[in-house]
């Protein structure tokens, strides 16, 4: 492979083909230089500076040693079976995947997954696939020889269930999964690497090396009548403790940095001041917020906060003179006790007290059948040729936790004085409702 090595923190040499060093080069590509990775998680751990640009190249590193490896592994059936007996096809389909992974995060606007719910009726994966399928990404894709299709790029970097109008293939299926997959995918392994390393944390670190060596591609376990849906990504048994670990590396980053209880009030703060913006501009289309990064909020920040008379004055200077909420209460099971819908209740007096001073925020564990689809992927045992579920065999992944949140937030300015307002009406409020 001709091109350039790029040096890169977390995976050492980085190495680009011609084609994806022009992508590397191009606008949308040199957008993500400028795209915090963790949105606003630099103003509590300082060192997460980092951005979209290189995780991008990560998840590129990662998805490429997944598929030699998947490939290395594949049997002649299965090679058959999917078309996939010539060199000219696996490569490819290497090429293909090479080229999702660097632009799976192309539709991201500023601050990340911080402001995307302002959208209406798109996300970041409806705009990386504009972009993808746009003229600028389609002329390089164009230009390469042999040409890689757009479609086919569109397929394997997006989340599946985004792509209802798509029809798949079974090896396109494995190959999505290969990015985007909920348990292996490359996109996962890289930002928890990568956003550990740089915030100075533990949390995110497993042996990713031998979770990728022990990937293949794997019949899903039979049913009880014996039949099996088809076939996944999985895992050999000697790799099981990786992937647990990997999962419980998930389980602590989110727990303990991206539902950091102070990282969501700087979040509630940007989106107060991105929508009170962004209601002042001509143009609010899909396609002139992807012209946009964190350096436009930023300058957009700095003048509101200079200028008293604007409306987001006060919403800029919570955010960049730190006079954010501060923590004031989160869910706690013995007052569940006494009235399941303890939270909601409390919310409701401390609103009904303090108004827009106060804000609360939830988001709760997912079910647990979605848990487990999450953690369930197929196992190969040794001297066996049929696959067991993981859940059949790892008691960590079974009691795996669940991570949500639900808090309430104060104005520094009253905090105090609802703190004492609380202690003294809590039970009041829990008891008029006909809790015991």
């Amino acid at each position: 492979m001709s091109g350039v090595r790029i040096r890169d923190p977390i995976h050492v040499s980085i190495e680009l083909s011609d084609t994806e060093r022009k992508l590397l080069d191009s606008e949308p590509f040199q957008r993500l230089r400028h795209l915090h990775q963790l949105a606003t998680t630099f103003l509590i751990f300082p060192s997460a500076t980092h951005k979209r640009f290189e995780h991008s190249l990560g998840v590129l590193e990662l998805s490429t040693r997944t598929y030699r490896v998947l490939t290395a592994n594949l049997s002649a059936d299965l090679r058959r079976r999917w078309n996939l007996e010539s060199e000219f096809q696996l490569n490819y389909w290497e090429r293909v995947l090479r080229v999702a992974a660097l632009c799976h995060d192309l539709g991201h606007l500023p601050f990340s997954h911080g402001v995307e719910d302002l959208l209406e009726d798109v996300d970041h994966e409806d705009l990386s696939r504009q972009v993808i399928e746009g003229p600028i990404v389609g002329e390089i894709l164009g230009d390469c020889r042999p040409t890689i299709v757009p479609a086919d790029v569109v397929k394997l970097a997006l989340e599946r269930n985004k792509l209802t109008d798509c029809e798949f293939s079974e090896w396109e299926e494995i190959l999505n999964q290969v990015i985007t997959g909920s348990c292996f995918g490359a996109d996962r392994m890289d930002y928890l690497l990568r956003d550990s390393y740089h915030l100075g944390v533990s949390h995110g670190h497993f042996d990713h090396h031998r979770l990728i060596e022990c990937l293949r591609i794997l019949p899903e376990p039979p049913t009880p009548g014996g039949e099996t849906s088809g076939y996944a990504l999985g895992i050999i048994q000697g790799g099981l403790q990786s992937a647990e670990a990997l999962l419980l590396a998930r389980y602590m980053m989110f727990s303990q940095v991206y539902y950091h209880k102070t990282r969501l009030i700087f979040d509630f703060h940007l989106k107060q001041f991105v929508s009170q913006w962004l209601a002042g501009r001509e143009d609010k289309s899909p396609a002139s917020l992807l012209a946009l990064t964190d350096n436009d909020v930023f300058v957009a920040l700095e003048a509101a906060r200079r200028a008293p008379a604007v409306a987001d004055n006060d919403t800029a200077k919570r955010l960049l003179e730190r006079r954010h909420f501060r923590f004031l209460y989160q869910r706690m099971l013995s007052d569940d006790k006494v009235d399941a819908a303890a939270f909601e209740l409390i919310t409701a007096g401390l609103q009904e007290k303090y108004g827009a001073l106060v804000y609360s925020t939830t988001k709760a564990g997912k079910a647990r059948d979605k848990v487990d689809e999450e953690v369930d992927f197929p196992v190969l045992q040794p001297g066996s040729l049929s696959t067991v579920s993981s859940l059949a065999v790892s008691q960590v992944l079974r009691a795996l936790p669940q991570t949500g949140y639900s808090i309430i937030y104060a104005a520094p300015e009253i905090r105090d004085e609802a703190q004492k307002w609380l202690e003294e009406n809590k039970l009041r409020l829990l008891q008029e409702t006909g809790g015991q």
